[in-house]
C-alpha cells in the first residue's frame, strides 16, 4: 500500500508501504496537520471476480524475470475542474499520453536488489519511498514502472536518483517487468488504487484497453489514448 502525507495547503509528499493508516501527525509549533492516506498497489480480478495470472510476453509467469528499479511518476491534471468523480485509469491513459493534458512533475526512484517479478514483491519493494511534494488541491496521475537494470542496491530497496534513460520507450520495452497506473485522485483522506499490468496483458482478450476495462501491457508502460 501507498502512503500519502498531506501537510497544511501547500504540499504532499508519498510514501510507499505494504499496509498504512489514516492518522493525524502530532504538531510542531506553527506546524499544520499531516493526513496519511493509503493507496494501494493490486492485481484487480478478472471477469466474474476470478484471479488474472501475472505472466510474462510469452505467456511464462512474470516470476520467471526479475526487476530491481522502480520508478514512481506523476502527472498533473491541467483541466482537473473538468474530470468526473467516475475517471478510470483509461483517463489516466488518454492523459498521460497528451502532456497538454497531463503536465508531468519530477519522478522518484527507487533501487534495490534482483527480486521475482511478482505484484506482491512489486509493493513490498516501494516500502518506505517518500516523493516530492506536490500541490494539495491538484489532481494527479501516477504511473510506477518496474524494471531491470542490474541491482544497483543489493542489500535492500533504498530511494537513489531517477535517471532519465531508464524510461526511454525503447529501453522499457527491453525493461520494464510490471507497470501500475492510478485513475486521476486529489490526495486527501481517499485511498488512491494502482492495478499492476503484467507483460502478457495484451489489448483484447479480456486483459487489453478495449477487454473487460484492463489495459495492455504496452499502454500502461507507454501510453496511448484507449481504443473507442
Amino acid at each position: 500500500m501507498l502512503e500519502v502525507a498531506r501537510r497544511g495547503t501547500r504540499s504532499i509528499a508519498l510514501a510507499a508501504a505494504l499496509a498504512g493508516t489514516a492518522g493525524v501527525a502530532a504538531l510542531g509549533c506553527g506546524e499544520a496537520p499531516r493526513v496519511d492516506t493509503g493507496a494501494q498497489i493490486i492485481r484487480a480480478p478478472g471477469n466474474g471476480g476470478m484471479p488474472r495470472p501475472c505472466n510474462g510476453a510469452g505467456g511464462d509467469p512474470s516470476s520467471a524475470t526479475n526487476m530491481d528499479t522502480y520508478v514512481v511518476r506523476f502527472y498533473d491534471v491541467v483541466a482537473a475542474a473538468d474530470v468526473p468523480a467516475s475517471a478510470t485509469r483509461a483517463t489516466c491513459q488518454a492523459c498521460i499520453a497528451d502532456p497538454a493534458q497531463c503536465a508531468p512533475e519530477p519522478p522518484i526512484c527507487v533501487c534495490g536488489p534482483s527480486v521475482p517479478a511478482t505484484p506482491m514483491n512489486f509493493a513490498e519493494q516501494l516500502k518506505g519511498a517518500r516523493s516530492r511534494d506536490l500541490e494539495v488541491g491538484s489532481l494527479y496521475c501516477l504511473q510506477v514502472l518496474a524494471i531491470e537494470k542490474g541491482a544497483l542496491s543489493p542489500d535492500r530497496a533504498a530511494p537513489c536518483p531517477c535517471d532519465p534513460g531508464w524510461t526511454e520507450p525503447d529501453a522499457l520495452m527491453q525493461s520494464a517487468r510490471l507497470c501500475a497506473m492510478s485513475a486521476p485522485r486529489a490526495v486527501g483522506p481517499l485511498s488512491i488504487e494502482l492495478d499492476v499490468v503484467c507483460p502478457g496483458d495484451q489489448r483484447g482478450g479480456g486483459s487489453g484497453a478495449g477487454g473487460g476495462g484492463f489495459q495492455s501491457f504496452a499502454d500502461c508502460i507507454a501510453p496511448a489514448p484507449p481504443a473507442m
